[in-house]
């Protein structure tokens, strides 16, 4: 019966030295910077080792993406109409819009029976919702929709 208990003590022993070497230690994200910190901070060298053909395939997708000329995004919409003028003042707010602003696509559409005016080419409902913001005092009755935009358009 001794003889179980000295070798289960020695198995513990043993055991527990092995869960104490695999510990881990933690460290927090300003201990860690500091690992990285040195004093000479002014000059440093960084030399990339890569296969030829990483470079050929960023050409290639260079390449592809250039082809692409719309993509989903979101346009802001100023005017929805049906009425028997509705042409004429569209084409009228489309003028006003190209002299208000410039650097940004005005649109006409129609899909019968209705024209609609809408302004700009955003990736992104966020940008979008950031020019409506800047153009609600104008036109109040503007709203966000999808639409396919220009993938490259005049920047601002």
């Amino acid at each position: 019966m001794m003889y179980n208990k000295i070798i289960l003590l020695i198995l513990a022993i043993l055991f527990s030295g092995q869960f104490a070497i695999a510990q881990e230690e933690k460290l927090s994200l300003s201990q860690i910077s500091g690992l990285f910190a040195s004093d000479d901070q002014t000059s440093g060298n960084v030399r990339i080792i890569q296969d030829e053909r990483i470079n050929q395939l960023i050409q290639t997708h260079i390449m592809l993406n250039s082809k692409i000329e719309v993509m989903p995004g979101y346009r802001i919409q100023v005017f929805f109409s049906s009425e028997r003028e509705a042409k004429n003042k569209a084409q009228t707010l489309k003028q006003q819009l190209q002299r208000q602003f410039p650097n940004t696509g005005v649109y006409l559409n129609y899909n019968s029976p209705f024209f609609s005016i809408r302004l700009g080419d955003f990736r992104n409902k966020t940008e979008a919702l950031i020019f409506r913001n800047k153009i609600i005092d104008d036109y109040s009755n503007s709203w966000i929709v999808e639409d396919m935009v220009n993938a490259y358009p005049e920047k601002e």
